[in-house]
């Protein structure tokens, strides 16, 4: 059998085998000398590259971005909605214990013992006020008792009546009333608790005061042939206890809530360690939604962000330390809630060197000083108001970045090369970032494991478009990168059953400029290969 050499120039594929010879030589052509014929190359992978493919990479369920109306792209980063105490939690309506010995006057009693019947009627009055000495208006109450204990000696029989001001059900006073019969052992001895809950209470009688509280008593004796005396009495014991309100109008005391530390979780960074990011208008938001109908302030009290690379750094600027207003439901917006933005951001705060510190977390601490002016409005709130808070990061792109990395996977049959001579790989890139990009291909495994790159020299840099005066790009630069790899380097490639098309993009290390990143900006790369087969019939 003779030997003949046919030269075959041709595509491959994963899972594709030859199935044409484009051309029969004898002699195989000079390496050196090989130039690219596009109608006889074969695409292997086509790859488009944006930034928010680029997001979509990176981990956290929070992690999201948006475009703004002139298409700059923001990502955005939310923790976990906060909350303050409830306005149960905050006021509280403290326990009142109350004694009274209730007996006729002296003018009342007659001398000898009679038949017949005397009422006597008396009011009792005293102070309801809250933990924070708050003046106290109204409430609906969803809870609380009074326990009423009763001891008397009078020797007759009788009624006393207990009608509660101010204190309804139904718009109707709440009364209770105790009846006795005359034993002869001139003792009366009752117990009882009345149970608060449904009832509204008017604390101002009649719009005259605040804190205040008050009941009537109506005492009627029936003789029985005894004389009373000025010395019998009944004495009364009350326990008003466990107030609970549903909703209340009160004017608050100043005050300051409990300051509270919380943690932002930076879990995306994790993809960036490792590279230098420099975000010019970063943003850490905080949206309050208020449904105290009370003045409120909201004092940033200290920001630390926490690296496990690095020590600490403190948040510094105008924010810190400086009060912020947090709007509130008017009296006619019950139950509702108002809210409220403050930002933490380039202006008014070192925040931009905090991104840059690429923190793991960062701790912040609020204090809240309910109605700071010591105003004397009437103020509302439900049982379940409160301030809660939806905080998220914002890193619009516009900055100084480095090793921004893009990658795609591509399944490769290596095999499809394993007779071939030589292969001559070509990338056309067209750049649209206004960041340089560096290209590179890697070979792996079925299981991922390395087996070679493709580019080992500087041809990899793709530079950047041409932008205009904001810094967009206005004409993506062009670029072809042939890489030729010879027999000896594609024994190995042609284990390959993977490839990965890795992007990374870089602003000049010692450029102080900034780029801006649009939805529209994109890197696209094509990458195909031409070879050469050795036949032997």
């Amino acid at each position: 059998m003779s030997r003949l050499f046919f030269v075959i120039l041709f595509i491959a594929i994963p899972f594709f085998l030859i199935s044409c010879f484009k051309e029969l030589t004898d002699d195989i052509n000079n390496i050196d000398n090989l130039t690219w014929n596009p109608k006889l190359a074969l695409p292997l992978a086509n790859g488009s590259f944006t930034i928010g493919e680029f997001a979509e990479e990176l981990s956290g369920d929070n992690f999201g971005t948006s475009t703004r109306d002139d298409g700059l792209v923001v990502f955005h980063y939310a923790q976990d909605k906060v909350f303050s105490e409830t306005a149960e939690e905050i006021v509280n309506i403290r326990d009142k214990n109350y004694n009274a010995s209730i007996r006729p006057s002296g003018a009342s009693l007659p001398d000898l013992p009679i038949s017949g019947t005397i009422t006597e009627q008396e009011l009792h009055e005293f102070s309801v006020g809250s933990s924070e000495n708050d003046k106290l208006y109204s409430a609906k109450l969803k809870g609380g008792s009074i326990q009423i204990d009763l001891n008397g000696n009078f020797p007759a029989s009788g009624e006393l009546l207990l009608i509660f001001h101010g204190l309804t059900r139904n718009d109707a006073a709440l009364e209770t009333s105790f009846q006795w019969n005359y034993d002869g052992a001139n003792t009366q001895q009752f117990q009882r608790t009345i149970d608060l809950s449904g009832s509204d209470i008017d604390f101002t009688d009649g719009g005259r005061t605040f804190n205040y509280f008050h009941f009537t008593t109506s005492l009627t004796l029936n003789y029985e042939g005894q004389s009373i005396t000025i010395s019998e009495n009944i004495d009364l014991n009350m326990d008003i206890l466990s107030m609970e309100f549903s909703e209340f109008t009160a004017n608050i005391n100043r005050r300051v809530i409990t300051r509270e530390t919380n943690e932002f979780t930076f879990n995306f960074l994790d993809e960036l360690t490792g590279g230098v990011y420099y975000f010019d208008e970063p943003a850490i938001n905080f949206h309050f939604s208020n449904g105290f109908g009370i003045p409120i302030e909201a004092t940033i009290i200290e920001t630390i962000a926490h690296s496990n690379e690095r020590s600490d750094l403190g948040l510094t600027g105008s924010i810190v330390g400086d009060p912020i207003a947090i709007g509130y439901p008017s009296t006619n917006e019950k139950g509702t809630a108002v809210e409220t933005s403050i930002g933490i951001n380039h202006q008014n705060s070192n925040l931009p060197a905090i991104i840059t510190w690429q923190p793991n977390t960062i701790s912040y601490t609020f204090e809240g000083v309910v109605n700071p002016d010591s105003n004397d409005d009437i103020h509302f709130a439900l049982d379940t108001s409160r301030i809660s808070a939806d905080i998220d990061l914002e890193l619009p792109m516009i900055g100084r970045f480095r090793n921004l990395t893009l990658k795609e996977h591509y399944d490769f049959n290596g095999g499809d090369l394993e007779e071939a001579k030589y292969a001559l790989f070509r990338l056309q890139t067209t750049n649209g970032f206004p960041i340089d990009a560096h290209i590179q291909l890697y070979f792996g495994s079925g299981t991922g494991t390395f087996i070679d790159s493709l580019i080992h020299d500087d041809t990899q840099i793709l530079k950047a478009g041409l932008t205009n005066s904001v810094g967009k790009v206005t004409e993506p630069t062009l670029k072809d990168i042939d890489v030729l790899v010879p027999k000896d380097r594609l024994g190995p490639i042609s284990e390959a059953q993977r490839l990965m098309l890795r992007a990374r993009l870089d602003t000049p290390e010692n450029d102080t400029r900034s780029v801006s990143i649009y939805e529209e900006d994109r890197l696209n790369v094509k990458l195909y290969v031409q070879t050469e087969f050795e036949i032997i019939l």
